[in-house]
């Protein structure tokens, strides 16, 4: 098997820690021992119980033929570029919001042999956001997981990332992928803390997930988008969420903190209703509520369908304090059901000798 071959097969294994991940990785690291190449001796170190200080000062000695120009920016406790690697390999990779590297050198750092099994990329800046970075990570068959962190909102120009074939998990802040061409067939979870549904849905028709198992996005204020209801429904109804076990609603973006007592903007009626009225419920095998705020009538309708609802179901909060009651309730619940356990569990009690209860079943035995 060539070595691009190889790197093919490791990038199709989803485990690293197991027994073919392992295999592949050490039958990789002989080749590049072979090759002389400065990631050969870290990967045997890496690869090898009890190393792990060895594969640390190697790696702090090549750090720069294995990284370039990026090397130093992974140094230090508060390094703005952190890195995790398996076997040679940098796997996971988080570009920090204090990174000032050039985008061209970002994507240089993408590019590079030892990134070719990267599983984990985190982008925590609007400024990565541009397009030559996210052209470098266009195609990746090797990338798992992408976390894209912003604390500002993103720019229109934003494209370029492609296919992901093996993209599982999409963690986001904002949802601009129309033009981002995203496609990810295999994607199982999707989180878009500040996307509304209407923003889902062009989401799920560039992406085409076939399996997708876990959606949690936001919803509406109340006193925006009067739509709101049918983008909920046409959302709830989309063919790509036909294997979905798990839906999680966050707060609408907006919600500010007093003093005393907690605001956060409540949802449309009717998004709540489209979203309480919607046969994919049913298929649910989790619905969580519980960062969301409602008023007193729309946890009426809440509560009517907890009491129907066949999926585990985490109540709203209640114009602030539903999050207190619902903790309360839980605890109750969970000491009620300690001391069913406890009744359940403890032996029968004996009947001392000469009781009442022995010489009651003595005069029956002897009736008999």
């Amino acid at each position: 098997m060539g070595d691009l071959a190889l790197e093919g097969e490791l990038q199709r294994v989803d485990d690293l820690d197991s027994p073919r991940a392992r295999a592949l990785l050490v039958s990789y690291a002989e080749r590049l021992l072979d090759a002389g190449d400065p990631r050969g001796p870290l990967a045997a170190s890496q690869l090898r119980a009890g190393h792990d200080d060895e594969a640390r000062a190697h790696l702090a000695a090549h750090a720069e033929a294995l990284l370039g120009p990026a090397a130093s920016d992974f140094e230090g406790e508060d390094a703005p570029l952190k890195g995790r690697w398996t076997g040679g390999w940098m796997t996971s990779l988080t570009i920090g919001t204090r990174c000032e590297l050039p985008v061209a050198a970002l994507s240089e750092l993408l590019r590079r042999p030892a990134l070719a099994n990267l599983r984990e990329l985190e982008l925590r800046a609007p400024r990565q956001f541009e397009p030559a970075l996210l052209e470098a990570m266009a195609g990746r068959a090797s990338l798992r997981a992408l976390r894209l962190t912003l604390h500002v909102y993103p720019g229109p120009g934003l494209h370029g990332i492609g296919e992901l074939p093996r993209l599982r998990s999409l963690h986001a802040t904002f949802a601009r992928y129309r033009s981002w061409g995203l496609v990810a067939p295999q994607l199982r979870t999707i989180d878009i803390r500040r996307a509304s549904a209407d923003s889902i849905t062009p989401l799920l028709d560039a992406a085409r997930p076939v399996a997708l198992e876990q959606l949690a996005f936001a919803a509406t204020r109340d006193e925006e988008d009067a739509d709101a209801g049918d983008a909920m429904a046409s959302l709830l109804a989309h063919d790509r969420l036909a294997t979905l076990r798990e839906l999680r609603l966050y707060r609408a973006p907006g919600g500010d903190y007093e003093l005393i007592r907690p605001y956060h903007p409540k949802p449309s009626d009717a998004e709540l209703d489209a979203l309480l009225r919607s046969p994919r419920l049913a298929q649910l095998a989790r619905l969580d509520m519980s960062d969301i705020t409602v008023g007193q009538e729309q946890h009426e309708r809440v509560q009517a369908l907890a009491a129907d609802c066949p999926c585990a179901l985490r109540l709203p909060n209640v114009d602030g304090w539903g999050a207190l009651l619902s903790a309360r309730a839980e605890l109750e619940r969970a000491q009620a059901q300690d001391a069913r356990d406890a009744v359940e569990a403890a032996p029968e009690p004996a009947t001392p000798r000469g009781s009442l209860a022995r010489l009651r079943a003595w005069w029956r035995g002897r009736g008999e």
